[in-house]
């Protein structure tokens, strides 16, 4: 693996990543990130060929996306799975570090010692890494507007 990938994959990082994308998900509806979506953020923002073409506007239809973008989603079951063992650790390292914690409904919310906006300018990053925090919170907005969490997995082509 490279350095870079390494990077991606530290627990930290990740559970930076999961923050950002409950940020925005808090920014749209009342309610924090569902638990599964946690596992969907990381594969879908980082692999770059994933990453690209996401819509640009929360307005995109999640189905009208997931059909368009179905070459570049067909890997996303198999990236989902290899990395539940990294976000499982990053969830931990997540809520040790106060990133995020977990709401009575079992939801993730960030931590109050997490500011998305502070976090991406202490963090050393590459135009890479700051395209996966940006990516991210716009995951958690999109997400928040795309449907329930039954129907973004089954989309999404995910089954847990």
């Amino acid at each position: 693996m490279t350095p870079e990938t390494l990077r991606l994959l530290n627990p930290a990082f990740l559970a930076t990543v999961i923050g950002h994308a409950a940020a925005g998900y808090v920014e749209h509806k009342d309610q924090a990130l569902p638990f599964a979506m946690a596992f969907i953020i990381p594969p879908l923002v980082l692999h770059k060929d994933t990453r690209v073409v996401l819509p640009k506007m929360i307005t995109s239809k999640l189905p009208d996306w997931a059909h368009k973008n179905s070459a570049e989603l067909a890997f996303l079951p198999d990236h989902t799975r290899e990395l539940q063992a990294a976000v499982r650790s990053a969830i931990m390292i997540g809520t040790h570090f106060d990133i995020i914690k977990f709401d009575d409904t079992a939801r993730i919310r960030v931590g109050s010692q997490f500011n998305p906006r502070s976090a991406q300018k202490e963090l050393k990053h590459s135009d890479e890494v700051k395209d996966i925090m940006k990516k991210s919170q716009f995951m958690g907005r999109w997400l928040s507007v795309s449907g329930n969490q039954p129907t973004v997995l089954s989309i999404l082509g995910i089954g847990f």
